[in-house]
């Protein structure tokens, strides 16, 4: 892709645990949905990483657990503007953009993983993860 104003792209996705447990769950119950996201970093291949982790819990327990990471290759130009001699600066900006577009991922992985089957009936909302990401992230380098 010529003209890559973003400065990087999706380059895998990995789908760490999907599991289902048996449980009653009564008609129009009220769904809670524990959502984590976290982010890190491979300095050696310059890709930066949007961990989820989806529980989906009715009366506060488990019935069901999705965990998707999705890793970002980081054009040589984009990585040097982040990266000093002793910390890399992942811009607030960028890791909201990159876990909009994981939490897509996530949502293809879960109808995917649950299609004709009685869980496909629960989706992952809109999410405002400005909310979620207030400000940039720092990790100390490795030397």
């Amino acid at each position: 892709m010529e003209n890559n104003q973003v400065g990087f792209f999706l380059d895998k996705i990995n789908t760490v645990q999907f599991a289902t447990i048996e449980m009653e769950i009564e008609d129009r119950a009220e769904i809670a949905i524990q959502a984590n996201i976290d982010f890190g970093f491979h300095q050696e291949n310059k890709k930066v990483m949007c961990i989820t982790k989806f529980e989906f819990q009715y009366t506060h327990k488990p019935f069901m657990v999705l965990e998707v990471n999705c890793e970002f290759q980081i054009s040589d130009s984009k990585w040097a503007e982040m990266i000093s001699k002793s910390e890399i600066v992942l811009p607030k900006g960028m890791l909201q953009h990159l876990a909009v577009i994981t939490i897509g991922t996530v949502r293809g992985v879960l109808h995917a993983k649950t299609e004709n089957t009685d869980y496909n009936k629960y989706y992952l909302p809109t999410m405002n993860v400005s909310k979620m990401i207030e400000e940039d992230i720092s990790f100390t380098l490795e030397e």
